[in-house]
């Protein structure tokens, strides 16, 4: 019930205005930080490419030298490119929330009870990703007449070059990606309650990702490398759950230049049936040895979630971001 002051003789009482919830400012200051951060990543890797091909054009003794390294040397420099590109925003990201690094980045010894299960999870969730980003996407070739396609990386042929492929697509963001959303992302949130900063942590894991086929697979991975950040403590439980599951698809990958075209049809054949198996037996090992499946700590801030996600969606450059990623998304579309 509202407070009245006392009017002027004459004049009806008015109330006074609600209070305004320090979280608030809190919670926008965050929403600020983070997005200018991702708006900082987007930049980069969509801005890097182009720059490079800028500088070839416009200086093309550069160029010759570029063509002219071996193959493991350029697959060397685009691991390194793609390290800076992903930790310059997340050290910013750091840096101007105020978080200390142990609180970021949380680094305790897995838990085997925990990391087994916890591979299982998530390659059990992926499954389920793929298969939802299949119907997504005949769903949209029957009603809309386009599908939804996402960057290519073929693997490459060569030793050294085969060993540096997987390399960035296994070890580099199993280490940054989840620096970024399991830990200064995820972690900053908390203290607007677990469950709010699992979701909004895995919603801007997938918007990062640009296109609607890993969309899918990456909000439902999120939640499940969230999950096992959250109840394990340490962010080097999802590094090795990421790691084993981008490894996998890396590999699968790099069967198709180097085994039989029987043995890698009929690996594609049975890796998504896998995939479920090992989600519900990692399930099972959770409810049995790992304690069951916890709930999240809320928080006690006085405020809606509902208020929590449309003030943090909201900030200028949250609607910018937002409007930068539905446009990369809408490039990664082709007519059928």
């Amino acid at each position: 019930m509202y407070n009245y002051r006392e009017p002027p003789f004459g004049e009806t009482p008015l109330p006074f205005p609600p209070p305004v919830n320090p979280w608030l400012r809190v919670l926008r200051n965050n929403s600020n930080i983070i997005f200018w951060a991702l708006i900082l990543l987007l930049g980069l890797m969509a801005g890097t490419p182009v720059l490079i091909l800028l500088l070839g054009q416009l200086f093309p003794v550069l160029e010759g030298i570029l063509c002219a390294l071996p193959g493991i040397v350029t697959s060397m420099g685009e691991m390194v490119l793609s390290t800076l590109i992903l930790f310059l925003p997340c050290l910013l990201m750091v840096f101007f929330l105020g978080i200390p690094t142990s609180v970021a980045f949380p680094v305790k010894a897995p838990k085997l009870r925990l990391l087994i299960p916890g591979i299982f999870c998530c390659l059990g969730i992926s499954a389920v990703g793929v298969m939802l980003s299949g119907y997504l996407q005949a769903l949209l070739a029957s009603t809309v007449g386009v599908v939804p396609v996402m960057p290519d990386q073929p693997p490459p042929y060569g030793v050294g070059e085969a060993i540096f492929y997987f390399l960035q697509v296994a070890m580099i963001p199993a280490i940054f990606e989840e620096m970024i959303f399991r830990g200064a992302v995820l972690q900053s949130l908390r203290r607007f309650g677990d469950g709010f900063a699992l979701i909004v942590s895995s919603i801007l894991f997938a918007c990062a990702h640009g296109n609607l086929v890993q969309a899918p697979n990456a909000v439902l991975a999120g939640m499940v490398l969230g999950y096992f950040a959250l109840r394990s403590g340490s962010l080097l439980t999802p590094m090795m759950m990421h790691f084993a599951n981008n490894g996998i698809a890396a590999l699968v990958n790099l069967g198709m230049l180097y085994l039989p075209a029987e043995s890698y049809q009929l690996l594609n054949i049975i890796i998504l049936p896998l995939y479920l198996g090992l989600g519900m037996v990692g399930a099972l090992l959770m409810l049995t040895l790992g304690g069951g499946f916890i709930p999240l700590f809320p928080a006690e801030i006085g405020m809606r979630t509902s208020e929590k996600f449309g003030r943090f969606f909201t900030t200028p450059p949250a609607v910018l971001y937002i409007v930068l990623i539905l446009y990369v998304t809408a490039l990664n579309f082709v007519r059928i």
